[in-house]
């Protein structure tokens, strides 16, 4: 029966290519998957098989090697806080990927509860073995003496433990909460004997290192002396990890047979497990496709929650409109003038509670660096993560048809949607870098203390004015230099749906693999291609602006600093324009019943 169950999950898996594959009959959903295996070939297998050679021909090896003692044994400590950790958690899924469709099939089949939860194992498998692919390639082994598939094998069989281990947990913790308790004593033993052990260990580790020369470090790691207790309580662990950094052949096959062992044992006991997990398993099936379903949002606004929204939408108006206002209800139902007030008091606490808590002047300089971040990544591919444009609406394109908007309309109220949003979160980031600086300012007259938080410290001298007006001038700059990025960058993406349906869509069976990965490449391409030929006529504008005060004299000013700003904005919002005129037609002689079907192949 269960070679049954298997073939089911082939068939499972090849259909799933055989739909990927089909795309690939497509011209554009060709390039993409060259364009994946390009990009892999490129950057991912020729610099890994170029550099196994060197790293294992490397000097410093011989000094790795000297240390791989301590590695192992530091890699068991690791491995043995880590592993029973989740023990002490009261929360947890199941484990065993099934869905409501399987489930109701296999309950009703001639099947025992082992081959039930096999089926299970079975299906969570493909998932290990990727990742243990994955890691082998990157870390082929601890030496010239070790081959890539000891390995492979090797952190198969850990990743296989800790797999098993997981399912083992959450059957476990179904037996009740007493269950539970002894299970959460017992790791909480667990961690006081190691901890009592290793922490005063690592204080003479560290103070004995400082001591000695820095030629001398490698030979003193490697001559360490471990607790008698803390060796006994990482011993377990010690085998586990040892097939994965087995120098060589002999060594692999000597430290197989235990973690082969724990494997096998482990397995058992998930398999003998008693819980009942019949039920568990069916609401989670549930809950995962209540995800995805449609009508899963409105059921977490039910009440007084539905009456909120982001603005006060009239019964009269532009349709348009209304799409916008549907769109950011899909992201948030806070009314726009909360979210500011939240905003302003978020800021107002970044700017003064440092101060007041005395707070080391560099926190200021972390909460700056996290809104310069924010400022400048989020307009460029904020728009990406958002959910609320043409991408969600291929879901819905036979409703979406019979909106009484007209194309460009229609197209510049989805391209507006996820720009105002990375618009605003960018916004939030220059806040946040200004109320840092400001706040800066602030605890020094508070303390009398000097601080070093200057952003562009030159930018002063270069400008003419004092620092703090030199940095508020440019971020007011920034301002409509970040609504024109985040409205091109929507266009971009948003005109890529109309091309690329099958990949762009947001669907619950929509492409994915090494064709989907070349897509989204190809459109990050686009847009940095984009946003780069929309700079030129920005370059141009200032560029003659700058010539035209040079030639009549008017003396250089830093407050014009947002006047250039506003200028080299308006070729990219004129771009916006332009690009949804154009893909108007495109919207336009859409086949609706097409696109659905090849939304997901």
């Amino acid at each position: 029966m269960i070679l049954i169950l298997a073939q089911l999950q082939w068939l499972t898996l090849r259909g799933r290519v055989i739909r990927s594959i089909r795309l690939l009959r497509q011209p554009k959903y060709l390039v993409g998957a060259i364009a994946g295996f390009a990009w892999i070939a490129l950057w991912v297998v020729r610099p890994l098989s170029q550099s196994h050679g060197r790293i294992g021909s490397a000097a410093w090896m011989v000094d790795a090697s000297a240390l791989m003692p301590t590695i192992h044994r530091v890699a068991a400590i690791l491995f043995t806080l880590l592993l029973p950790l989740p023990w002490l958690l009261p929360w947890g899924r199941l484990g065993l990927p099934f869905r409501e469709a399987e489930l109701t099939l296999l309950l009703q089949a001639p099947l025992t509860r082992r081959d039930v939860i096999q089926y299970g194992l079975l299906k969570s498998e493909v998932g290990v073995v990727l990742s243990a692919l994955l890691v082998s390639l990157f870390f082929p082994g601890r030496g010239p003496s070790s081959s890539w598939v000891t390995t492979f094998l090797g952190t198969w069989l850990l990743f296989e433990f800790v797999h098993l281990n997981g399912k083992w947990r959450a059957l476990s913790l179904m037996g009740g909460r007493r269950r539970r308790i002894v299970l959460a004593i017992g790791v909480l033993a667990l961690y006081v004997a190691v901890f009592s052990s290793l922490v005063p260990f690592t204080a003479s580790v560290a103070t004995e290192v400082a001591r000695v020369d820095r030629s001398t470090i490698v030979p003193t790691l490697a001559a360490l002396h471990w607790p008698p207790l803390l060796v006994a309580l990482t011993t377990p662990a010690w085998g586990l990890t040892a097939p994965m950094l087995a120098p060589g052949g002999t060594a692999f096959l000597i430290a197989l047979l235990p973690l082969g062992l724990a494997v096998v044992v482990q397995r058992e006991l998930v398999l003998r497990s008693k819980a009942r997990f019949e039920e568990s398993a069916l609401d989670q099936a549930r809950r995962a496709e209540a995800k995805a379903s449609p009508a899963k949002r409105a059921t977490q606004h039910l009440g007084w929650t539905r009456t909120l929204g982001p603005f006060d939408l009239s019964p009269t108006g532009r349709p348009e409109v209304a799409v916008l206002w549907k769109n950011v209800l899909r992201v948030s139902r806070l009314p726009w003038r909360l979210c500011v007030a939240v905003a302003c008091a978020v800021l107002l606490a970044i700017a003064v509670l440092p101060a007041l808590l005395r707070a080391p002047d560099w926190t200021y300089g972390l909460t700056a660096g996290l809104g310069v971040m924010l400022l400048i990544v989020q307009p460029i591919f904020g728009g990406m993560g958002m959910n609320n444009d043409l991408r969600s609406e291929m879901a819905h394109l036979e409703s979406v048809r019979t909106w009484p908007v007209a194309a460009p309309r229609l197209l510049l109220a989805e391209i507006a949607s996820p720009a105002l949003m990375s618009f605003a979160v960018a916004m939030f980031g220059a806040g946040i870098a200004l109320a840092s600086l400001c706040g800066s300012r602030f605890r020094q007259w508070l303390t009398g203390e000097a601080t070093e938080l200057h952003l562009l410290p030159r930018s002063g001298e270069l400008l003419r004015v004092p620092n703090l007006w030199a940095a508020v001038l440019l971020f007011v700059s920034c301002v409509p230099l970040a609504a024109a990025v985040s409205l091109l960058a929507s266009a971009v993406q948003n005109i890529a749906v109309l091309i690329m349906p099958a990949w762009m869509a947001h669907s619950s069976d929509r492409s994915r693999g090494v064709a989907a990965f070349g897509q989204r490449m190809l459109t990050s391409v686009a847009l940095m291609f984009t946003l780069v030929v929309a700079s030129l006529p920005s370059v141009v504008l200032v560029g003659l602006a700058l010539f035209a005060q040079n030639l009549l004299g008017v003396p250089w000013s830093a407050w014009e600093l947002p006047f250039w700003a506003v200028l080299a904005a308006c070729p990219p919002f004129f771009l916006v324009w332009t690009l949804a005129r154009l893909a108007a037609p495109l919207w336009e002689r859409l086949d609706a019943s097409e696109e659905l079907l090849e939304i997901g192949r």
